[in-house]
């Protein structure tokens, strides 16, 4: 499918998932991904083109596995170890401004939560990465890494951006360096999912287990250090194959300005959110 479709498909989805989350608040952050999907993988199958086709789904070497699985812990140990040190350095005030902002609460059962986490990552990663990556083939590398990026980027709260747009660029060239979604789909689970144990097993946010995490990741990377400098030079092609013309391309489709203009309506609503509590 070429970005055009992809985009309208995935503004079918955004616009249909926003009044279920209205009208059954409890799956507002559950279904975001959820539901694009349900439309992608209809158009699909009406278009008569494969799950592997539209997802990327093809099957990933283990050793592009434990490359992800490093990146996650690497990228997890890297962003608590900093929240904890920046919430030493501001005595607290860090810590106080997370509790204000709002976020979709998960069960109080570890074990479903992780389930949770790990569902909403995999469909994430189908959508973002499997479908939407290739469907910008056509306007280059560069579009097809930093323009999903960029779109999954501003889906997210402000607080998250950083490393929301940091893994989405390095999922995308896992996706194009390995042809498969699998790898990056790792690396997003690992991440979010220590973040998730971390913050049940130690709500004080210790620094030594945020390290650990961290020398574990590194550890990973440094095995797989070939693979490891192959994603970092599809990062760097990526980056310089990157145009105007083909921002311009994407931005001359309706359905990517709509998207846009959503997501900057879902930061100012996350602004007035925080700043009321």
């Amino acid at each position: 499918m070429g970005y055009r479709l992809a985009g309208r498909l995935l503004l079918l989805g955004i616009v249909t998932t926003v009044p279920l989350s209205l009208l059954v608040p409890s799956t507002s952050g559950y279904l975001e991904a959820t539901i694009p999907l349900f439309w992608i993988a209809l158009a699909g199958l009406l278009s008569r083109h494969s799950f592997v086709e539209i997802f990327s789904t093809r099957p990933a070497s283990s050793a592009y596995l434990v490359l992800a699985t490093g990146l996650g812990l690497s990228i997890a140990g890297s962003f608590i170890t900093f929240e904890v040190a920046l919430d030493y350095v501001t005595k607290g005030a860090w810590e106080r401004f997370i509790q204000r902002v709002p976020d979709s609460p998960l069960p109080s059962s570890l074990s479903v939560a992780i389930f949770i986490v790990a569902y909403l990552c995999v469909t994430e990663e189908l959508l973002f990465r499997g479908f939407l990556v290739p469907s910008f083939d056509e306007l280059g590398i560069g579009a097809a890494v930093f323009i999903p990026a960029m779109i999954f980027t501003l889906l997210h709260a402000p607080i998250n951006m950083p490393v929301a747009l940091l893994m989405s660029v390095i999922g995308a060239c896992l996706l194009l360096t390995t042809k498969s979604v699998w790898p990056a789909a790792a690396m997003h689970s690992v991440n979010n999912l220590i973040g998730l144990i971390i913050n049940r097993t130690f709500p004080t946010k210790p620094m030594i287990p945020s390290v650990i995490v961290l020398l574990a990741g590194i550890g990973l990377l440094y095995s797989q250090r070939r693979n490891f400098k192959d994603l970092m030079n599809a990062i760097r092609e990526a980056w310089r194959d990157l145009s105007i013309s083909s921002l311009k391309a994407m931005l001359s489709e309706w359905s990517y300005v709509a998207i846009l203009v959503l997501s900057g309506m879902n930061v100012v609503a996350w602004f007035a959110l925080v700043a009321k509590r």
